[in-house]
C-alpha cells in the first residue's frame, strides 16, 4: 500500500489517503475526488468495454491533448478510435488489447502508438492498459492511461538519426574504431576494425572481450598506459612505425579519446588507429614536388631577374644615348647661336676695316691705317680665342685627353701667369697671395692648370667692370693644394648658379659682354681630371670666389 502525505511538516495533521479511507467516505465525496484527479491530469484516461467494443469514458485530457470536443469523443466504438490511431500502429494496438483480455500481458504493461489530433497532426503516446476488476466476468472493462511522449519520441528519433548517420560514417571511414569500457572490454567496433581482427583471429564476435586479448604481449604495457591517460581525461595521439619481416616500414596513427556521459563522467574510451603509410608517401611526394616547383620557380625567378637586369641595362644605355643625343642637339643649337653671334661681330669688323683700307687706304694717314689694322688684329685674336675655347671644350670632354702631371714650381708658374695677364690687361690689377716658407713644388699637369686659371682670370677681368683688384690665393692643406680666385665684379645671380658649369651657359646679367659660355665647363672637366673639386660662392654686385682643390697625385 502506498502512502501519500499531504504535509509532512505538520505531524499533527499527518493525514494518509489510501483505498480504505476512500471506501469509508460517502459515495458523493468519492466521486468528487475521482473526478478531480481525472480532470486535473494532463494524460488521457479512458474506459474500454470489451463486450461492446466501445470506449465509454474519456477524461478532459483528450480534449486538451487532441483538440476534439466532448460531443465528438463522448462514447465511440473501437473501430472509430482505431481510425484515429496511425495505420502502422493499429494492429499492434488491437493485438495488445487482446493479449490483456487473454491474460498474456503482465499487469501495467504499456504500448506506444500515434494518435491523430483534430488538425491532422500525429502525436505519440505511451498507453498503460490494465483490467478493471469489477467482479463482472461477462462485462469486462479496461482502463487506459495514455501519456504524451511526443517530445521524447522526437528526441529519440533525432538521436536515432544521428546514431544512424554516425554509424554510417564510422562504417565507411578509413579508421579502425574500438569503443571500450573502463575495463578494456570492447563495447562496439566498426566494420574496418572487425575485418582487421577477423583476418588475424578465427572468430566473428569480439564485443564483450577485452581488447588486451588481441594485442601482442609487448604492446599491452604501452596500450594500458595510454588508455589510463584517457581515463583521467587526457586525449592521446601519436604515430609509430612498424617493420614487417620483409623489412617494409608501415606507419600508424593511434588515438585514445575519453567519452563522457551527461554528468561529464568518463564512462568509456574510443580507441582508433589508421594506416598512415600511404598518406606519408603522398605527403613526401608532395614535399618533393613542392621543392621541385620551388627550385623551378627560383630558377625562373633568377632568369627573370637577369632578363630584367639586362633590359634595365639596355634601357639605361638607351636613356644615356638619348640624353647624350639630346645634349648634343642642345650643344649644336647653342653652338649655332654662338657662331651667329660671337663669330659675326669679329668677322664684320674684319670685313669693314679691310674694305675701308682697300677703298680709302691711300688717303689715310699712318694713324688712321693703324687704327684699322688694330681692329683687324683684335677681331682675329677674338676669333682665335673663340676657336681655342671650342677646341678646349672638345678636349676636356674627350676620354682621350692626356693627363701628364709633373712636379711644378707653383709660385713661379703663378707669377708668370699673372705677368702675362698684367701685360694683356694693363688697366686691371692682379695680386698673388702665396704662403711664406712653404714648399714650392706640387704634382700638377701644367697645361691643364693653365687652362683652369686662365679661364677663371679671364672671367674675372671680363666681369670686373670697375677694374677692382683680382686676387689669386694659394693654400697648402696636407696633401692638397687650394687655389682661390677672387674678384669684385658683377657676381652670379642666384637662379643661374646651378647652371654655370653647363656648356654654352651664360648668366642673365652679362648684358653685351662677349663670351662663349665654355670657360667654366672647361674648368670643371680639367679639375676633375686632377681628381679635384671646384666650388664657388657669389653674390650679385659683390663679386665671386672660385675654390679649386687638387690632391697630390
Amino acid at each position: 500500500m502506498i502512502d501519500y502525505p499531504w504535509d509532512k511538516k505538520q505531524n499533527e495533521l499527518n493525514i494518509h489517503l489510501n483505498g480504505k479511507v476512500l471506501l469509508e467516505m460517502n459515495p458523493e465525496k468519492q466521486i468528487l475526488i475521482y473526478n478531480s484527479i481525472l480532470n486535473s491530469t494532463q494524460s488521457i484516461v479512458y474506459l474500454y468495454n470489451f463486450l461492446k467494443s466501445e470506449i465509454q469514458f474519456l477524461n478532459c485530457g483528450v480534449y486538451d491533448q487532441l483538440g476534439y470536443s466532448q460531443y465528438e469523443m463522448d462514447t465511440i466504438h473501437l473501430d472509430i478510435f482505431l481510425e484515429k490511431i496511425h495505420p502502422d500502429d493499429q494492429s499492434r494496438y488491437k493485438s495488445h488489447i487482446d493479449a490483456i483480455i487473454a491474460g498474456r500481458e503482465k499487469k501495467f504493461t504499456s504500448i506506444e502508438y500515434r494518435l491523430m489530433k483534430k488538425n491532422g497532426e500525429w502525436k505519440w503516446y505511451s498507453d498503460t492498459i490494465f483490467n478493471l476488476k469489477t467482479g463482472d466476468t461477462e462485462n469486462r472493462e479496461l482502463i487506459g492511461y495514455a501519456t504524451d511522449i511526443n517530445n521524447i519520441r522526437k528526441k529519440e528519433e533525432k538521436y536515432q538519426r544521428e546514431e544512424i548517420r554516425l554509424k554510417a560514417i564510422l562504417e565507411n571511414t578509413r579508421e579502425y574504431y574500438f569503443f571500450l569500457d573502463i575495463d578494456f572490454k570492447i563495447q562496439s567496433l566498426n566494420k574496418n576494425a572487425k575485418d582487421f581482427l577477423n583476418e588475424r583471429y578465427d572468430r566473428n564476435i569480439f564485443e564483450g572481450y577485452s581488447i588486451l586479448e588481441f594485442l601482442p604481449l609487448e604492446d599491452t604495457v604501452v596500450f594500458t598506459e595510454k588508455f589510463n591517460y584517457a581515463l583521467i581525461g587526457v586525449p592521446i595521439q601519436y604515430e609509430s612505425q612498424f617493420v614487417d619481416s620483409s623489412g617494409e616500414i608501415s606507419w600508424y596513427q593511434f588515438s585514445y579519446i575519453p567519452i563522457r556521459d551527461k554528468k561529464e563522467r568518463i564512462t568509456s574510451v574510443c580507441f582508433l588507429f589508421m594506416d598512415m603509410t600511404e598518406i606519408r608517401r603522398i605527403n613526401k611526394s608532395l614535399v618533393d614536388l613542392n621543392k621541385s616547383l620551388e627550385d623551378k620557380v627560383n630558377e625562373r625567378t633568377k632568369e627573370l631577374k637577369e632578363e630584367i637586369l639586362q633590359r634595365k641595362n639596355t634601357e639605361d644605355k638607351l636613356r644615356i644615348a638619348l640624353e647624350k643625343e639630346k645634349e648634343l642637339n642642345e650643344l649644336k643649337s647653342k653652338f649655332i647661336t654662338l657662331v651667329s653671334h660671337e663669330f659675326k661681330t669679329p668677322m664684320t669688323t674684319i670685313s669693314m676695316s679691310t674694305q675701308m683700307l682697300e677703298e680709302y687706304g691711300d688717303n689715310y694717314g699712318k694713324l688712321e691705317r693703324n687704327k684699322h689694322y688694330n681692329r683687324i688684329k683684335d677681331a682675329t685674336e677674338s676669333l682665335n680665342n673663340l676657336m681655342e675655347g671650342v677646341l678646349s671644350i672638345g678636349l676636356s670632354q674627350s676620354s682621350n685627353v692626356a693627363f701628364q702631371p709633373s712636379l711644378t714650381n707653383v709660385k713661379d708658374f703663378l707669377e708668370k701667369l699673372i705677368s702675362n695677364f698684367e701685360s694683356t690687361y694693363p688697366d686691371n690689377k692682379f695680386e698673388l697671395i702665396f704662403p711664406k716658407n712653404e714648399k714650392k713644388l706640387f704634382n700638377l699637369d701644367v697645361n691643364l692648370l693653365n687652362h683652369i686659371l686662365e679661364n677663371l682670370l679671364s672671367n674675372a677681368v671680363k666681369y670686373s667692370v670697375n677694374k677692382d683688384t683680382i686676387t689669386i690665393e694659394v693654400i697648402w692643406l696636407d696633401d692638397l693644394i687650394e687655389f682661390i680666385v677672387k674678384d669684385k665684379g658683377l657676381g652670379i645671380p642666384q637662379e643661374d648658379q646651378s647652371h654655370i658649369f653647363e656648356t654654352f651657359f651664360r648668366g642673365k646679367n652679362v648684358g653685351n659682354i662677349s663670351g662663349t659660355g665654355l670657360g667654366l665647363n672647361i674648368v670643371k672637366n680639367f679639375v676633375e681630371l686632377h681628381k679635384g673639386t671646384v666650388r664657388f660662392k657669389s653674390s650679385p654686385e659683390q663679386g665671386t670666389q672660385f675654390h679649386i682643390k687638387i690632391p697630390s697625385t
